[in-house]
């Protein structure tokens, strides 16, 4: 008797399920698709970022610092990939990077350092200082390179503001 009561019961689940089936089947496909849909277009867009951060990466460690004139032209192409992904580990170790090529470059240059490229340094040490404060590397790097900055800035111009805004800064990478 059990066993024709569980048989019942089943046979009875059963063909509700159909019933709803037949009803609903349509709708309930096509939700799942809709599902599907929304899943590939996340994998999509989820390897695409992947692949554009990857390029990015590519292309900085193509760069070539070696000279003068190469330098000048990879520090400008560094902005740019700078600009293009908003990566926080790119943008981070790029405007690092920016920033200290910028001043061996401009330390480079015939005396007196090249002002353009001392600004360049500025610029992107004052962004990193500014994207990532709570970061101490970043801070730190940011102060020691802005401190570079400011003695270039003593030698361009003579003025003793910039060699006390260079012990300034300094004194702020100790206290941090």
């Amino acid at each position: 008797r059990r066993h024709e009561l569980k048989d019942n019961d089943l046979a009875a689940a059963l063909g509700n399920t159909r019933d709803y089936l037949d009803r609903h089947g349509k709708q309930i496909g096509m939700a799942a698709l809709a599902i599907l849909a929304v899943m590939a277009a996340v994998t999509f867009a989820m390897r695409s970022r992947a692949a554009a951060i990857e390029d990015v990466w590519r292309r900085r460690g193509e760069l070539s610092f070696d000279d003068y004139e190469k330098g000048k032209k990879a520090v400008e192409t560094l902005e740019a990939l700078t600009q293009e992904l908003s990566d926080p580990a790119f943008v981070m170790s790029a405007l690092t990077d920016q920033g200290q090529r910028s001043l061996r470059l401009a330390q480079m240059a015939p005396l007196p350092p090249d002002k353009d490229l001392n600004e360049r340094a500025r610029k992107a040490f004052e962004d990193l200082r500014s994207r990532f404060p709570k970061n101490p590397l970043a801070l730190g790097a940011s102060l020691l390179g802005l401190a570079s900055v400011a003695e270039n800035d003593f030698v361009l111009s003579g003025d003793i503001k910039h060699k006390e805004s260079a012990r300034s800064l300094l004194n702020q990478v100790v206290q941090e």
